[in-house]
């Protein structure tokens, strides 16, 4: 039995309201927060030296890690936004107000990782076997060893910073430049138009005569 789908996804599962959406705005303005919260207590993180600290530290990089999903949440779903319809606006007004956060988590992540690369080795191998630390004790190791490979803290800020202009301004216009194509596309005599998504979505279609 063949069903009809939808060419536009029901975001409205996720935040009603589209880009008008005061949920959107609401979960935005709390993780704009609790990001601030986190870079003031960065401020006062020095390299752990004793169980206590290495305890602090591990529970900063929780929160760091659930700030990052929240904002993948976030630019998912304004990513969406600008996919399903080209013409909104205050789609790509989202899109250049959340731009700065990825810098600064990115800058957060980069200070954390400044102090578990300095952390004794003894400290460490303690820390992986407490109970916040057991159930990741793989992932601190990979951790350790990357931050050990990064720049300092205030040389990584500094790429984070360059790259919203740079690798990351790229991609947005390269998507933006996409965004503005529409493709007309003919089937069962009818003619509509179609994202350049859409259309490789065609592409991939199991029939034949639609890929012509």
């Amino acid at each position: 039995m063949n069903t009809s789908l939808s060419l536009q996804w029901n975001l409205d599962s996720i935040f009603s309201g589209g880009s008008d959406s005061n949920e959107l705005r609401n979960y935005v303005d709390t993780f704009h927060q609790h990001l601030n919260k986190l870079e003031e207590k960065l401020v006062a993180v020095k390299t752990p030296e004793d169980e206590k600290e290495a305890d602090e530290w591990l529970t900063l990089l929780t929160d760091l890690q659930q700030l990052s999903a929240e904002f993948q949440e976030i630019s998912a779903f304004i990513g969406c936004l600008n996919a399903q319809d080209m013409n909104d606006t205050k789609a790509r007004q989202w899109q250049g107000n959340i731009k700065p956060f990825r810098s600064r988590i990115g800058a957060c992540a980069s200070e954390l990782d400044a102090h578990i690369a300095k952390m004794d080795p003894m400290l460490f191998e303690k820390l992986q076997h407490t109970e916040k630390g057991k159930p990741i004790a793989f992932a601190l190791k990979e951790k350790k060893q990357w931050a050990e490979k990064k720049l300092s803290p205030e040389q990584e800020k500094l790429v984070g910073e360059l790259s919203q202009d740079g690798y990351h301004g790229w991609s947005e216009m390269y998507q933006t430049l996409v965004s503005s194509l529409s493709i007309p596309f003919e089937e069962d005599g009818k003619t509509s138009y179609l994202s350049a998504g859409q259309a490789q979505n065609k592409l991939e279609s199991s029939n034949r005569d639609k890929k012509k």
